[in-house]
């Protein structure tokens, strides 16, 4: 039986050397009389055929028939996909057929996924803390890369660099950000020493570009650059979104794939932290990933931990401040902030907790699209009970050590622990104000964000948080990053922690009800 020809339906819609090379690939197919010239041709101008060619020529014929289909299933795909940009379409199609260098794409039969997807797209990001110093040209200089050509191998040395970067220990200096907001205030969002928290946001980017010469470059694209040998070059790359969201090892497996290395699984590495046995001062989970990838490399391995989850903090990673970087002040308004431009903020505490505040109340509005609705933070409210519930319960606490006291009067662990819980206490009596504060003004209608909290809030993408919802709500105290902070620090974190998990509760609690 005649293999059908699939690919006649492309000759518009993709370059026109892919089109020969398909051609040419159809013509090894079909013709049985073939010299091989023609197959020859093909496996040069299509990466992604992948097989070698055979003595067995019926063999050969079979394979290739089945990638044929699989690749214009794949180009149908595409097409589908990008409808209405045409060119986008005909450039991603060339980077498969013609270059493939990061070998993202799986053909499963007649079906195929992203590991990851590296399309250029338009996204507001996040990013917690001071804007970092970067050395990724240094880094990458270092490394005796002879042809610094962008292609397959420095794209290999952008992975090797963003995985030195997600982990710790490594000695290239990055930046994260997150397309999410909500996974940015809960995990990444803190107090510093100076009591000041940061944050950065660039409104509407280019993401998956890299940059060489002032000029930003999609991805599939910088095969048609003119690249000079030499030329330092910057990139930002989005990790978070693959094909299938709910199979959080798409991007480990790609990453294997891609790089050859094996990976250091979360459950390995809890299983291992859990039984050291050393001095409480000791980072047990920096230890235990050492000693893993100590392991590994005496089994031949190499290894990169899955603790922190790229696609689940909806990762995008910065070799540098790509864009020009205006600090916030006060003459800066919500209606004039541009995009492609880093805004970054400055706050203190109160500013921080009137951001953690409100961005629940704008989710929980945005949610339920209901722009009027009253405040769900109230007297009566479920958050409000609780923090009168978590005083009592400190309370109580104080007075069984105070009682135990009594038996144990040298007891110093005794007297810290009473100090601690009298700070706990305090903070939870400061906490509270505040709420009653905000309720009692918004009952007369007279709260009102600052200009520096409602500009945050103007550049947030609430269309992208809603759609990120599930994973807003599924974050917990585990999941929020622990700096090293002193004493006095780590107690206003832990309080600003539980405001954001209580905020974030009756937010959702408020959404059940209403949403």
């Amino acid at each position: 039986m005649q293999l059908e020809n699939k690919h006649t339906g492309f000759k518009e819609k993709v370059y026109k050397e892919n089109y020969e090379a398909l051609d040419n690939l159809y013509a090894a197919i079909i013709n049985v009389e073939s010299d091989g010239k023609d197959l020859e041709l093909a496996m040069k101008q299509i990466k992604i055929i992948g097989i070698e060619k055979t003595d067995n020529q019926n063999l050969s014929r079979y394979q290739l028939s089945i990638q044929y289909l699989r690749i214009c299933s794949f180009i149908e795909g595409i097409i589908a996909e990008f409808a209405g940009d045409e060119e986008k379409t005909k450039q991603i199609v060339n980077y498969y057929l013609n270059d493939f260098n990061m070998h993202e794409l799986n053909l499963l039969g007649l079906s195929w996924y992203y590991d990851i997807k590296f399309y250029k797209e338009l996204r507001t990001v996040y990013s917690a803390g001071k804007i970092p110093s970067f050395n990724w040209n240094e880094w990458l200089r270092g490394r005796n890369i002879e042809d610094n050509i962008i292609k397959g191998n420095i794209l290999q040395n952008i992975m090797k660099a963003c995985k030195e970067h997600i982990n710790r220990g490594g000695k290239v200096k990055l930046m994260s950000f997150s397309k999410c907001f909500g996974i940015d205030l809960y995990k990444f969002m803190y107090l510093d020493n100076d009591k000041k928290s940061y944050l950065n946001i660039v409104k509407k980017t280019q993401t998956n570009i890299l940059k060489v010469k002032d000029k930003r470059v999609p991805v599939y694209e910088y095969n048609y650059q003119e690249l000079n040998e030499g030329s330092d070059f910057d990139f930002f790359f989005d990790f978070s979104e693959v094909r299938s969201e709910k199979n959080i090892f798409n991007l480990n497996s790609w990453f294997k794939n891609f790089l050859e290395e094996e990976f250091i699984s979360q459950k390995e590495l809890n299983s291992l932290k859990n039984n050291l046995t050393f001095d409480n001062n000791v980072d047990k989970e920096w230890l235990a990933y050492y000693l893993l990838k100590e392991k590994r490399k005496e089994e031949g391995k190499s290894g990169i931990s899955s603790r922190i989850n790229p696609i689940k903090d909806r990762e995008v990673i910065a070799s540098n401040a790509l864009w020009d970087t205006i600090n916030y002040n006060d003459s800066i308004q919500k209606e004039n902030v541009k995009s492609d431009v880093m805004y970054s903020f400055e706050l203190n505490e109160d500013d921080f907790m009137e951001l953690i505040y409100e961005y629940y109340y704008q989710l929980y509005v945005n949610i339920c699209a209901e722009k009027e609705r009253n405040a769900p933070l109230d007297k009566e409210n479920y958050l409000y009970k609780l923090i009168l519930k978590l005083r009592e319960e400190i309370k109580l606490e104080i007075e069984e050590l105070k009682s135990n006291q009594e038996n144990k009067l040298e007891d110093e662990d005794i007297e810290i622990n009473i100090d601690k819980r009298i700070s706990i206490e305090n903070r939870l009596v400061e906490y509270s104000n505040f709420i009653e504060n905000i309720v009692n003004l918004k009952e007369k209608n007279q709260f009102q964000s600052s200009d520096k909290v409602n500009v945050i809030l103007s550049m947030i993408d609430w269309e992208y948080e809603k759609i990120n919802k599930n994973l807003i709500q599924e974050l917990n105290s585990q999941n929020i990053y622990q700096w090293d902070l002193n004493s006095d620090l780590n107690i206003n974190n832990l309080f600003i922690n539980w405001f954001k998990e209580l905020c974030k509760k009756i937010c959702f609690s408020e959404v059940e009800k209403h949403g």
